[in-house]
């Protein structure tokens, strides 16, 4: 399932451009199956019989096959969704609701600010933001398992949660006991989280920075990088692939074995990786994808900043190719698909070389108010198994497209320009002017 919590908008002043595909190349007949009219929707989420929306006054079970009110409650502001096997969970400004997920009925509800919620093995992990305490709640009753009064518990597992003070505690989630702690100074950041170990970057003075993995409370390796200022870091395949950034020096990415902390490998990135943050994307066969993020231009004055996407030798290091401006949106077992800002979307082969190349029909660009240009509105595109949708915000037009060949499967124009795309357990969904369009195909 892929949710989009709190859902952004736009206004845009649009210009379209033609280009791609304009005819559908499958047997697959898209439609609105049915809309629901609500200017507020803050969260989605389902599952086979039912479409669950939260808006800043109530959250709304709709029959997933015909938009009918199945149920609803006025419960104020909800920005999240989570659920499990029983129930439906809603967090934010109302408070934390349970939602019965066979009926429909209101288990409890509390009536705390809380920003954020997680489902861990079993309790509700929440943290209550006025109070700056984090509650662990019983999700059949809403009885109150534990609180942590010393700020936020960060969970990553249904079992372990982190907490950052003056030292760091490993805390079991289900009854919020204090299971491990490690004291890592001043400065020190969590860079990643696998395994219940955290890699900590810890300043200092004499040598930069250096990274540590902790288990259970005890340091098991340190990896020094002198001169390093800032990391970004992910855990792919038991390795951590770590980008550094010196004051002087290029940015460069550094593969270091998960149990070991044994530098396997250290490589250059280009100049384009210096302006932003890196994230180790995904492991491909031989290969790790790293890219920098989307930021998107706000349409008054700034331009859409588009990512940098590089694909490195995992046993070499060897920087195969490097793409400038497309970020990744999906994988398959061929190919990498990367998207540049105007909609145009290319196949990549492992070597570099192009499958296909295409984009959207329609695209959408906005004057800039501070400078005499035009900007791209932000792209919204859903990954699907062998396939993707896509749309440019601003524009009616959805369209899905092959991920392995680059045809165009379908091509949908709505009756209001869209803000926004989600997926829910396989469905679409488009958020449009006030409304929430669910797309089905026959």
């Amino acid at each position: 399932m892929r949710r989009r919590d709190i859902l952004e908008t736009i206004g845009v002043s649009a210009v379209a451009t033609g280009a791609g595909c304009m005819g559908s190349t499958s047997s697959e007949s898209p439609s609105v199956a049915w809309r629901y009219d609500a200017p507020d929707i803050q969260a989605i989420d389902g599952d086979e019989t039912q479409t669950v929306i939260a808006t800043e006054r109530e959250i709304v079970g709709l029959d997933r096959a015909n938009g009918e009110v199945a149920w609803r409650h006025r419960v104020g502001s909800i920005t999240g969704l989570e659920r499990d096997e029983s129930g439906y969970y809603g967090h934010g400004d109302g408070g934390v609701v349970a939602i019965d997920r066979s009926s429909g009925a209101k288990r409890w509800q509390v009536d705390e600010r809380y920003t954020s919620l997680h489902r861990a093995e079993s309790a509700l992990v929440c943290y209550d933001f006025d109070d700056r305490k984090t509650v662990g709640f019983d999700p059949e009753t809403g009885d109150r398992l534990w609180t942590w009064d010393g700020g936020a518990v960060d969970a990553y597992t249904a079992t372990f949660g982190i907490v950052t003070d003056e030292e760091y505690r490993g805390v079991d989630l289900n009854d919020g006991t204090t299971e491990w702690r490690f004291r890592a100074g001043q400065g020190s950041l969590v860079e990643a989280v696998a395994d219940e170990n955290i890699v900590l970057s810890i300043p200092d003075d004499s040598s930069g920075e250096f990274l540590a993995l902790v288990d259970g409370g005890t340091e098991q390796w340190r990896f020094e990088a002198p001169a390093v200022r800032s990391w970004d870091c992910g855990v792919i395949d038991g390795t951590v692939y770590a980008a550094t950034k010196t004051e002087t020096e290029p940015r460069r990415l550094h593969a270091i074995d998960f149990e070991s902390g044994r530098e396997r490998w250290s490589t250059e990135l280009d100049s384009e990786f210096d302006i932003s943050e890196v994230e180790p994307v995904a492991a491909v066969d031989e290969a790790v994808l790293v890219s920098t993020p989307w930021t998107t231009g706000n349409l008054t004055g700034w331009k859409q900043r588009l990512p940098t996407t590089a694909w490195i030798d995992r046993s070499t290091g060897t920087v195969d190719w490097t793409e400038s401006g497309r970020g990744v949106v999906t994988t398959t077992s061929e190919l990498i698909v990367l998207a540049h800002g105007d909609g145009t979307f290319v196949g990549r082969r492992p070597d570099g070389t192009v499958a296909w190349e295409d984009g959207l029909s329609v695209t959408v660009q906005s004057k800039s108010h501070s400078a005499d240009e035009f900007v791209y509105a932000p792209l919204e595109v859903l990954a699907l198994e062998d396939a993707f949708v896509a749309a440019s915000a601003g524009s009616n037009r959805v369209e899905k497209w092959d991920s392995n060949t680059g045809t165009q499967r379908w091509a949908l124009s709505l009756e209001a320009a869209i803000d926004t795309l989600l997926e829910v357990d396989g469905d679409v969904y488009a958020l449009a002017e006030g409304a929430i369009a669910a797309i089905r195909t026959d």
